[in-house]
């Protein structure tokens, strides 16, 4: 089945099947997080749910994700509301293991070069963050493309990126295009 996706007066085709392997934004994952955190069940977040019920789908996050939410948690000025007597990096282990546990999320792997581990870092990254204006959100759409994989997020500056690199859709059309018509 194809959907037609029309951002910022472009217009192309996605299908399911290209569909089934996404590279997920931390973005997206911000909501499970502050739901953990206020004690309510965080499997009630729209996208978690949808990637439990569509096993078809793989969907990964990446190092770097990890990482941008580790820092988010140990951060006095995120979004996410963590108490300070939990603001330490076990359990921040702890709440990210959880996370993976709990989505089947898979963490990309590092390359590897000259035996060492590591990752690529695309030589269009600075024409990315001039576009965007955020290096975060370049890296994640860089390790996105390296992998080929559809990039999926809630940010509302990464389309923008649509004219560098067109595998880029919102969690809300991910869903629909499973939907049952």
């Amino acid at each position: 089945m194809y959907r037609v996706i029309t951002t910022i007066g472009r217009c192309y085709m996605l299908t399911k099947e290209y569909m089934k392997q996404v590279y997920i934004d931390t973005s997206v994952l911000e909501g499970w997080f502050i739901k953990l955190m206020k004690e309510e069940d965080p499997e009630d977040i729209r996208i978690i749910k949808f990637l439990r019920n569509h096993e078809e789908i793989k969907a990964f996050i990446s190092p770097f994700t990890v990482a941008e939410i580790i820092e988010s948690l140990l951060s006095d000025n995120s979004r996410i509301r963590i108490r300070p007597h939990m603001r330490n990096y076990e359990n921040i282990k702890a709440f990210t293991k959880m996370l993976l546990e709990t989505t089947g999320l898979n963490v990309l792997k590092y390359e590897t070069k000259d035996g060492k581990p590591g990752f690529f870092m695309s030589h269009r990254v600075a024409d990315y963050t001039a576009i965007c204006k955020s290096v975060k959100d370049t890296i994640h759409v860089c390790i996105a493309e390296h992998e080929n994989l559809c990039f999926v997020t809630h940010d509302i500056k990464i389309p923008l990126l649509k004219s560098l690199y067109e595998k880029i859709i919102t969690d809300t059309h991910l869903i629909k295009a499973f939907e049952k018509e």
